[in-house]
């Protein structure tokens, strides 16, 4: 670790992680056929509106919905009258109906919206043909305008082409109202060629969007358009050693008109982590956290909403881990943290139960609670869903008591200090069984590194 001068150290004693059991699971897997979940959105009943496929006898994919109570009590309905459609994100319309963005399984060439009811009745199923020169139409993420529009924002790859993206505006009766397939002019190009949408937010700032995407060389950048889907800036937010600050991340959380507090993944030649940064939407960071890392195994943020906020004091993070360093299978996690970049608790569902588990959306509940839309991939490769209801009691506590050693003490456990090279931090004698938090501090007041190690 290469720091001019050190300020405080302060070491969080906490107990170690707890079973904790979730209020309740439902498997999907008796299923006849494969089916997946993508996106979910709050009812006005507490409960959850989730929209994803499933296949049928003749292989075509059809849209799903479900509509989930917080009791884990559920109704479904299968679109079998609807073939050939991806049913991919979810929004809650201002008239009180839902309108779900998907695109053809068939030509990949068509986009179309599904707009439906708390009870799942179809209202109206519209398709449109894009382009001659469009090919394979996927992603999407979608928002509610203020004017109660929908704004959709995905992918598409003309021939020999690398993907671009493409975005479209619906009123509420799913409607076009304009449209706009685009070739990033962006300097530096490489953010948005091999585009990839992630979210998309309103800018505070403008009456334009923000689109978190990644592009030909990896790095998550914040790509800026105006109303009429004009790019006008383009932004990678970088670490204090000027490297791409993450290669995904996501935002449920504004902190000011200007900056977001931002949940995501970052790859290393030190390891992979997990991260918290409070970005400017500048692309500066005034400050980040590493709060999960390892050499050997890829802890990655995932799903389409990776971030929930229900207040100041709980927003939820969600993501998934590998099994192993060659990336087979998965299980899914989440966490609980607040404005302040503090984790207060963490779940990982490691149990043969939810092997295999890939992480979609996060949803956050009105009793402070979450609910986790995930899918499982099973021995024949078809596709199950599962979904996990958690209060915020059943996340494990971190932490759970505080020690924090004074700058003037540092001396014998630190050294050497003041360094303009290596630093080394003994912390050996501190109990057993026990994970503990250390974070270093600059000048500024900015963290430069937040890791948790065990006491053995």
């Amino acid at each position: 670790m290469n720091f001019n001068k050190i300020i405080s150290i302060t070491i969080l004693l906490v107990l170690p992680f707890l079973g904790s059991a979730q209020q309740w699971v439902i498997d999907f897997s008796d299923h006849e056929f494969a089916s997946g979940i993508d996106d979910g959105v709050l009812a006005d009943d507490g409960g959850v509106i989730a929209v994803g496929t499933i296949a049928s006898d003749n292989l075509y994919y059809n849209p799903l919905l479900l509509h989930i109570q917080p009791d884990g009590s559920y109704s479904e309905r299968a679109c079998y009258d609807i073939p050939n459609f991806f049913s991919g994100y979810v929004v809650k319309l201002n008239n009180g109906n839902y309108m779900s963005f998907g695109w053809s399984t068939v030509d990949k060439e068509s986009v179309g919206v599904l707009i439906f009811n708390d009870s799942l009745d179809i209202i109206s199923t519209k398709m449109y043909e894009a382009d001659s020169t469009v090919s394979n139409i996927a992603g999407g993420k979608a928002i509610v305008d203020d004017d109660g529009s929908v704004v959709v924002c995905g992918q598409y790859q003309p021939a020999k082409a690398s993907k671009r993206p493409f975005f479209y505006r619906f009123n509420e009766e799913g409607d076009t109202v304009c449209s706009r397939f685009v070739k990033p002019e962006t300097n530096p190009w490489y953010y948005v060629w091999d585009f990839e949408c992630y979210q998309i937010m309103k800018d505070p700032q403008s009456d334009g969007f923000i689109v978190i995407n990644n592009g030909r060389n990896g790095p998550c950048a914040m790509a800026f358009y105006d109303r009429y889907f004009n790019e006008t800036e383009c932004v990678v937010p970088m670490d204090y050693d000027g490297m791409p600050l993450y290669d995904y991340f996501g935002s449920d959380t504004w902190l000011s008109d200007d900056r977001m507090l931002a949940f995501g993944h970052n790859i290393s030649h030190e390891g992979q982590y997990l991260q918290l940064a409070d970005i400017n939407l500048d692309g500066s960071v005034n400050g980040y956290v590493n709060i999960l890392s390892t050499p050997d195994t890829s802890y990655n943020c995932g799903g389409n909403r990776c971030a929930a906020m229900v207040n100041d004091t709980t927003i939820y993070g969600l993501f998934y881990l590998y099994h192993d360093f060659k990336g087979f299978g998965t299980n899914v996690g989440a966490c609980l943290f607040n404005k302040n970049m503090e984790v207060l608790g963490m779940r990982r569902f490691l149990d043969d139960e939810y092997r295999d588990l890939y992480p979609r959306s996060i949803i956050p509940l009105p009793d402070g609670g979450c609910m986790l839309l995930c899918f499982r991939y099973n021995a024949n490769y078809d596709t199950d869903i599962f979904i996990i209801k958690m209060s915020r009691d059943d996340f494990n506590p971190i932490p759970c008591g505080v020690k924090e050693i004074p700058h003037d003490k540092l001396q014998a456990v630190v050294f050497p200090n003041p360094t303009r090279g290596e630093l080394n931090i003994d912390i050996s004698g501190i109990p057993e069984n026990t994970e503990n938090r250390v974070s270093i501090t600059d000048m500024r007041g900015m963290v430069r590194m937040s890791r948790i190690i065990r006491g053995d």
